[in-house]
């Protein structure tokens, strides 16, 4: 039980380490317009051509955020309450539990 314990803790610690360099891997709007217009002028059998892309809209959702639609700011903000709290909370029930079926306490 303690074993699971610790695993969960140590995964709050990797979702971290995982996902906040996966959401800066979003590209930027420039990046995402230049893609979908190549897209377009090569997929288009060439109806359009590169002459023809400043007329085309592309239009994004504003504020482009990252994933799941938080920023980095707010998921920083989430993430270090989540996991500040669940260590307070982990640390603190994991001494009282290893206080009462410790090896010491027999």
């Amino acid at each position: 039980m303690v074993l699971a314990a610790a695993l969960f803790a140590s995964m709050v610690i990797g979702i971290q380490g995982y996902s906040i360099p996966y959401m800066l891997q979003t590209p930027t709007r420039a990046q995402l317009t230049h893609s979908v217009l190549a897209e377009v002028i090569s997929g288009s059998g060439g109806r359009v051509t590169s002459a023809m892309a400043p007329i085309l809209h592309i239009g994004f959702n504003t504020p482009l955020a990252l994933g799941l639609g938080a920023s980095l700011l707010g998921y920083g903000w989430h993430s270090a309450v989540f996991s500040g709290g669940t260590g307070m909370l982990s640390g603190g029930g994991g001494g009282e539990w290893s206080r009462k079926v410790g090896p010491g306490c027999r």
